[in-house]
């Protein structure tokens, strides 16, 4: 779906407590980030992440 906008997904798995505690949200299992700003921190629907770019102007 991401890709119909021209955008791409890089996706990080947090490995070590060290990189948990640097990650840009505190909670550990999930976050959507787009150039270090953080734009959720939990699980989100299709129409909340295309609303979300549709606010940050990605799409």
């Amino acid at each position: 779906m991401i890709e119909e906008y021209g955008l791409t997904i890089k996706t990080v798995r947090l490995e070590t407590p060290q990189e948990a505690q640097a990650a840009p949200s505190p909670y550990g299992v999930f976050c959507l980030v787009n150039d270090g700003k953080l734009l959720a921190d939990h699980y989100i629907s299709l129409t909340r992440f295309k609303n979300i770019l549709r606010k940050e102007k990605l799409i």
